[in-house]
């Protein structure tokens, strides 16, 4: 894994809320990220998520990374949710599924990218420092991507 500094732009930001109702996950992917250097809040499920953004007072949340199969709510609806807010419309979000998630971009402008189940952790931390730092990517091409890193 590559050397990061905490002090490189994309840290200067805000907290990444990471949902999943998976406790390993959960923790695997956000002990990767802290490594990375970034702030990480956690949630459960898209309700839990909900309240923590709505709820607040929190450091400002810059970006949600998502699992979409979850009870109590998935993140289906949390993405639906989320357009009803002005504030938390514009919160980008990296998807991370078992699913083809089949997102189309007009319903879901905050989706930065996905990634699918099993996927690496360089992977994960590599999109979060694209969305992070303003690289665009289409997820279809990132998600492609990292479909032929697999295969290498």
């Amino acid at each position: 894994m590559m050397a990061r500094t905490v002090s490189s732009p994309a840290r200067l930001v805000g907290s990444i809320l990471l949902v999943d109702d998976y406790d390993d996950a959960r923790l695997t992917v956000r002990e990767a990220l802290e490594n990375a250097g970034y702030n990480v809040i956690e949630a459960q499920n898209g309700q839990d998520a909900l309240d923590v953004l709505v709820k607040g007072p929190l450091p400002g949340v810059s970006l949600i990374v998502l699992d979409l199969q979850m009870p109590v709510m998935d993140g289906w609806r949390l993405l639906e949710l989320l357009r009803c807010y002005v504030g938390l419309s514009k919160i980008p979000v990296i998807i991370l599924t078992a699913q083809e998630p089949r997102l189309e971009q007009s319903q879901h402008p905050s989706v930065f990218g996905y990634i699918r189940s099993p996927y690496r952790l360089e992977d994960v931390v590599a999109m979060v420092d694209d969305c992070m730092t303003g690289v665009r990517a289409t997820s279809a091409a990132r998600a492609a991507e990292i479909e032929r890193s697999r295969k290498i």
